[in-house]
């Protein structure tokens, strides 16, 4: 299999293969090949939703069915030329150049696959099996006409057993290539609708959450919401559209949908929505599929319409603290961050939330936390009093590789409706790794000492900041190094320096030399090891800051030759720095 690589633009994600950054993200680029020593790539690709995603709204009366889209969108890498190999399939001979997806699904169902939002002339194939030359065709799509969308796309459906090992084939016709997107569902037995956000403003958005952010410095009116909708049952369906989103949209009028049938449908923004009262709308565009009067399928997509001043921002007044701010998970799964949301103005904060940036790639949600455990019903919008403070869970996943930075732009948005955003710093602004192809490790980072969250730095000599880590998945190779960011205005020589970090005891003292500021080391599962990091004061006072003045400890681990970065991030912590 050749060595295929991706371009760097925006896009959704890979099929379990992987793929871009968001375009504001400080590491976009080509961060993950598909490239496997095999035949055909076999990434993880467990379309779910993934046990991080939240629950939609509950079945209003008795007997309703309920069975909403269960989704994963993956950007797969460019298709790249190569020779066939000898036992691998090309039906009716339509594709010139391939890529290959492997996919085991966790319950049995009815598994829909388009590559719609894809930039070239696809087809798409199923196979059973799992080795090269016993592998059993379960369907092909060449050209999949949907107005308003596509006419060189492909969508296929197939029934799945569970557990049993299946493979996507993905070719290009006439030596095409580019970015795919490849949208996978899996319904229940007998198939349902499935829902795709395909077009915001008319424009490709691959799946992501629907947000509008109305408002000063956004925009007057929201982007019109353009679903592709699939019926994949036996029976012709009449689909009724609806939004919860507190009036924003017009709503299109009902349809028909035969078996198999897709159609572009477009809510548009609905000028008489109240845009003066200030608010956080959330709710669901829903499609309803019934024969006769029975209720047949419901798929839903999540919206978010955030209403703010016309004329300015309310006050500066949110203040936040993030003890982890990296995390890491596989592609379209997700990481949660426990973040302590305060307002020190003299008013409550309403409709405080978490979002994702239009542009980006992330998936959020959002629940009210009650320390240690305790979580309310996620995505509603919260209320905090004058002087008060609220704790947010706060979920993501990304639907593409990612190589987590929390000092980046930053593609996750705090907000309130009558606040400014949370001004993101050094100290809180958090972020993801996610890849597809290989496992990250879950890294636990402690800082041991100082324990008041400043090291004071003496203005000659070094201070000494301890931490701990502990890998808490299979034992691998990890490296750790220190750094500090500081803003790029502050003045000539006023940089703080980590001379050296070393291996140390639970006591603190250096197990080995600390002339270095990169150790690598092996991190065994669930064994806690120290480390000391030493600071040197500059000869400039730059003065305290402790959003912005910060040392870091980073923990990396190494990556397969797939990814273009030798290591990637899993786990970092930061203190503020002062000098004496």
């Amino acid at each position: 299999m050749h060595l295929f690589l991706m371009r760097a633009c925006a896009a959704a994600v890979a099929l379990g293969l992987v793929a871009l950054s968001s375009p504001r993200h400080a590491n976009a680029g080509v961060l993950e090949t598909n490239y496997l020593p095999l035949w055909m790539p076999m990434p993880r690709f467990i379309p779910g939703p993934p046990q991080w995603m939240p629950p939609v709204p509950p079945p209003s009366g008795s007997g309703e069915i309920y069975s909403p889209s269960q989704t994963a969108t993956y950007e797969m890498s460019n298709i790249g030329g190569y020779s066939f190999p000898p036992c691998e399939p090309n039906p009716g001979g339509l594709m010139t150049k391939t890529q290959w997806g492997s996919a085991a699904f966790r319950q049995a169902g009815r598994i829909v696959v388009h590559t719609f939002g894809s930039d070239f002339d696809t087809v798409l194939a199923a196979y059973r099996g799992s080795s090269c030359g016993a592998l059993t065709l379960l369907g092909v799509n060449d050209n999949r006409v949907l107005p308003g969308m596509s006419t060189s796309q492909s969508l296929l459906q197939f029934d799945a057993a569970a557990n049993t090992q299946y493979r996507l084939q993905i070719g290009g016709r006439n030596g095409a290539e580019g970015d795919i997107y490849a949208n996978v569902f899996r319904l229940p037995p007998g198939g349902g609708l499935s829902v795709f956000l395909a077009q915001y403003g008319g424009t490709s958005f691959e799946g992501r959450d629907y947000v509008c952010e109305l408002g000063y410095t956004h925009a007057s009116t929201c982007p019109t919401a353009g679903f592709v909708v699939h019926n994949s049952t036996g029976k012709t369906l009449t689909v009724t559209p609806s939004a919860s989103l507190g009036g924003a949209f017009f709503i299109p009028a009902a349809f028909s949908l035969a078996p198999g049938q897709a159609r572009l449908v477009n809510f548009a923004y609905n000028t008489a929505f109240n845009r003066t009262t200030l608010r956080t709308v959330v709710g669901y565009f829903t499609f309803t599929g019934r024969v006769g009067t029975t209720l047949v399928s419901r798929a839903y997509s999540r919206g978010l319409v955030s209403v703010k001043s016309q004329t300015a921002y309310g006050p500066n007044v949110l203040r936040a603290a993030v003890a982890n701010q990296v995390r890491t998970a596989y592609v379209n799964e997700g990481a949660f961050y426990d973040v302590k949301l305060s307002n020190v103005g003299t008013q409550a904060a309403t409709g405080c939330h978490a979002r994702s940036r239009v542009s980006s790639r992330l998936k959020t949600y959002w629940q009210l936390f009650t320390p240690p455990s305790t979580t309310g019903t996620p995505s509603v919008p919260i209320t905090i009093p004058a002087g008060g403070f609220r704790w947010l869970r706060v979920w993501v996943a990304s639907q593409t590789a990612r190589d987590g930075d929390p000092l980046s732009l930053g593609d996750i948005i705090i907000d309130c409706a009558n606040t400014a955003e949370l001004a993101f710093n050094a100290a809180n602004r958090f972020d993801l790794t996610t890849f597809g192809s290989f496992p990250l490790r879950n890294v636990a980072v402690t800082a041991v000492s100082p324990t008041n969250g400043v090291l004071n730095v003496p203005p000659t000599g070094t201070a000494k900041f301890r931490v701990s880590v502990r890998n808490t998945g299979p034992a691998v190779q990890l490296r750790v190094n220190g750094f500090y960011e500081g803003p790029f205005d502050d003045p000539a020589n006023s940089r703080f320096t980590v001379t050296g970090i070393c291996a140390a005891s639970a006591a603190g003292a250096c197990t080995g030399p600390s002339g270095s500021t990169v150790l690598i080391y092996s991190a065994p599962q669930n064994v806690t090891r120290y480390f000391n990091i030493f600071v040197k004061a500059p000869a400039v006072n730059p003065g305290y800051d402790p959003s912005k003045r910060r040392i870091f400890f980073n923990v990396k681990q190494d990556a397969p030759s797939n990814v273009a970065s030798d290591y990637v991030l899993v786990g970092t912590r930061g203190i503020s720095v002062r000098k004496n």
